[in-house]
């Protein structure tokens, strides 16, 4: 479950990946572009706004779909990259979601370019509402939109007020997967395989959902970091960080000889609940050796 790399004291492996979805500068075809002018509310009332003051750990995502199939139709997006700007309102694309807390609250608009689907194809626009904090989804549908090809493509989606409530503890295909996390990232409650490897090539599905790693993103990965520390006394303390998820449990583990692979339990480091989004512990014991080596092993609680 872990990937570490030997930087002296400190092992990590940073996944890091921010990604911005907009208008190519030149466009292969005439877009396509969805927005709403219905406000959208969440499951409780409030204006949805996304992560924010309002409604800390809430992300607010569309995603555009194939009505046929039920997946997102890759040339209705195009590639994003680092050349992309940002879109008006300051909105960014991460993979394929989008966030609607732009134009203005409760809202969303996107162009879609590249090579535009048949004439007929059938799409709408799926919402979704996540607590990060309660591991819960709210999603909806829109109304269908139809391709017309050779046409500035402009569709208005249009909402329920309603929301599908996809339970925390349901698992449908008893995969050990929840169904709202494979909802969230593979756009339905069955469609993840729990062994196979996710985008970074190092983790199954199943793994990264124990370890919090979003799977679509090939620098996601569970890591560790070591910094040196001053204790009460002025002795040499190790500090501990890595990115920790609501509802797991974590071992740490040291070794002082990497050629043996021999790691060790660290004396009151072991059965750690969760303190999201980073847990903290201290070593404070005597570092007699130049190099402490240390493994995060993490679980279900």
């Amino acid at each position: 479950m872990t990937k570490t790399l030997n930087r002296g004291m400190t092992l990590a492996v940073w996944g890091i990946s921010v990604l911005t979805l907009a208008l190519s500068s030149v466009a292969q075809e005439l877009p396509v572009y969805v927005f709403t002018s219905q406000t959208l509310y969440n499951e409780r009332g409030d204006i949805l706004h996304g992560d924010g003051a309002s409604a800390p750990g809430e992300r607010a995502l569309v995603l555009i779909l194939e009505a046929e199939s039920g997946v997102f139709p890759p040339a209705l997006n195009g590639e994003p990259d680092a050349l992309n700007p940002v879109m008006p309102g300051g909105m960014t694309g991460i993979g394929n979601l989008i966030s609607p807390s732009l134009v203005e609250p409760g809202r969303f608009a996107v162009s879609l370019t590249g090579p535009r689907p048949a004439a007929g194809t059938v799409f709408f626009a799926r919402a979704y509402n996540l607590s990060d904090t309660a591991d819960s989804l709210y999603y909806k549908d829109s109304d269908t939109m139809t391709i017309v090809q050779d046409e500035l493509v402009t569709y208005d989606a249009q909402f329920p007020s309603e929301w599908t409530h996809i339970d925390v503890s349901r698992d449908t295909d008893g995969d050990q997967l929840p169904d709202w996390w494979e909802h969230l990232h593979f756009l339905g409650a069955t469609n993840a395989v729990a062994d196979d490897l996710v985008a970074n090539q190092e983790n199954t599905v199943l793994q990264a959902y124990i370890a919090g790693l979003d799977p679509t993103d090939e620098l996601s990965s569970f890591f560790i970091e070591a910094e040196k520390g001053v204790g009460l006394s002025g002795e040499t303390v190790h500090v501990l960080r890595w990115p920790s998820v609501e509802g797991r449990v974590y071992d740490i583990y040291y070794s002082t000889n990497l050629v043996d692979g021999v790691f060790l339990p660290l004396a009151g480091a072991e059965n750690l609940v969760a303190s999201p989004d980073w847990n903290l512990f201290t070593n404070q014991a005597p570092i007699t050796t130049d190099s402490v080596y240390y493994r995060a092993i993490v679980r279900m609680e």
